[in-house]
């Protein structure tokens, strides 16, 4: 079994400590900023984790009260990945990493 995750951020979110309503993301633009999935295996265990930090395109400030939530902040998504790749130039992999005895895939 696999779960996926995904945060992400609207041009127009609330900036502050308090988040404002949810976009309608059919009609605001928003970045995705972080991806994450956990591979489970038949009973249940934890035998992979994805997660990586997305690089920002067009929004570059994060709310206070965003990065509180998810420990997100601009100068992590500065080193992260480029999605989608808007660049033929930059190549990232994916390289898979022992921590606390699980795997973690991390961009590269």
């Amino acid at each position: 079994m696999i779960g996926i995750d995904h945060e992400y951020i609207a041009e127009n979110a609330v900036q502050g400590d308090t988040p404002g309503d949810r976009p309608n993301v059919q009609r605001v633009y928003c970045e995705i900023m972080q991806m994450g999935a956990c591979k489970l295996d038949k009973e249940g265990r934890e035998v992979g984790v994805l997660n990586l930090t997305v690089r920002a395109h067009r929004i570059h400030t994060i709310p206070r009260w965003l990065s509180k939530m998810t420990g997100m902040t601009a100068e992590k998504r500065v080193k992260g990945v480029s999605f989608p790749k808007h660049s033929t130039n930059s190549s990232h992999s994916l390289a898979t990493t022992k921590t606390s005895g699980r795997s973690v895939a991390t961009g590269g």
